[in-house]
């Protein structure tokens, strides 16, 4: 027996698999920031000084992580631009009723959660990684900051209804 609540056909379960994806996001990499702290940095064992070497791994985890945010705001534009241009006016569904929840629910959780969350996903990383091999403190920051945007992406049901209305609203201005 299903719960249709916990479906991914209506927006209670789209905000709350949305919610247990940014979760998992979340999570992983907090997990991994905390082996980062507990396996300590380059350098920090009885106070040998880091080598004079240029860190390019932590200036490429930078790279990475400005490419994943301007990303952040063109791919999900592309996406639904895209998907917007392939439906037909005949398609879109009557305002509150089940097929728009349908309709619009794996959208939403596709362009506005999951892709921009993957992309911050794989520059944390990368910069978790850039910390733990060349020990540059500043990188926390890039972290930290990766971790609030990820963060930013939880959903709720009031991103889900505006982004239906503004959808709607676009769809009416495309031919």
């Amino acid at each position: 027996m299903s719960n249709a609540s916990n479906s991914l056909e209506t927006y209670d379960g789209i905000v709350r698999t949305g919610r247990i994806m940014t979760g998992a996001f979340l999570v992983g990499l907090i997990a991994f920031s905390l082996v980062v702290v507990f396996l300590g940095t380059k350098g920090e064992e009885e106070n040998v000084p880091l080598d004079d070497s240029t860190p390019f791994i932590s200036y490429f985890a930078v790279l990475v992580a400005s490419t994943a945010v301007v990303a952040s705001m063109i791919v999900p534009r592309v996406i639904l631009s895209s998907w917007r241009t392939a439906t037909a006016p005949s398609e879109i569904p009557p305002e509150n009723s089940d097929e728009a929840e349908k309709f619009f629910g794996p959208k939403f959780l596709t362009a506005r959660v999951l892709v921009p969350c993957a992309m911050f996903e794989g520059a944390t990383f990368l910069t978790l990684v850039a910390l733990l091999l060349e020990g540059q403190a500043w990188l926390w920051g890039i972290v930290a900051a990766l971790l609030i945007l990820i963060a930013s992406r939880f959903p709720d049901l009031s991103k889900l209804r505006h982004f239906e209305s503004n959808q709607r609203q676009l769809m009416a201005l495309e031919p």
